[in-house]
């Protein structure tokens, strides 16, 4: 096998093994995450928000769950309390209650920066999806774009080492 067949081969292996090894973190972090979507975790205590950023607020099952919990979103009213202080309310924007969304119920632009408690009243404390960092994610697509390119580079070294063999005489001695 030549220089450069190698050298693929080899960069092909370790992106291979490297994205096996994520994906195989991927559900180890993704079961410490608060998202309305991630099963058995409940809402974080505390979220930090920004000024001016748009978030989701979520609850598992959505509207379809809030209207069973007698809650309809048109009528959702959303508090943030910081730690310690006390709560002020959320300027809401309500799901449609024929929504596509499967966990969302609401959204907000945060009116201020802070560390905050959400609750919405008759549901309490509610998950405010993106407000917190993913890692779960960047795990799972660092996986993937490692075996997208590691797999092929791994195949041809692989195959050109195989080919080389396949045309090269043996010698006899």
């Amino acid at each position: 096998m030549s220089a450069p067949h190698r050298r693929a081969a080899a960069a092909g292996l370790v992106l291979v093994v490297a994205g096996l090894l994520l994906w195989a973190l991927y559900p180890f972090v993704a079961g410490e995450e608060s998202h309305s979507f991630a099963p058995g975790q409940s809402a974080a205590r505390l979220v930090h928000l920004h000024k001016g950023t748009h978030y989701q607020l979520g609850i598992p099952g959505g509207v379809r769950a809030a209207r069973k919990a007698g809650v309809t979103p048109q009528a959702l009213r959303c508090s943030a309390a910081p730690a310690g202080g006390s709560a002020s309310s959320l300027p809401i924007t309500a799901e449609q209650p024929d929504t596509k969304a499967t966990n969302q119920i609401a959204s907000f632009v945060a009116p201020f920066t802070a560390r905050v408690h959400v609750t919405c009243s008759g549901l309490g404390a509610v998950y405010v999806d993106n407000a917190e960092a993913d890692p779960s994610g960047y795990l799972l697509v660092s996986a993937t774009v490692a075996l997208v390119i590691g797999a092929p580079l791994l195949l041809a070294g692989v195959r050109r080492s195989a080919r080389s063999r396949q045309s090269t005489p043996a010698t006899t001695g």
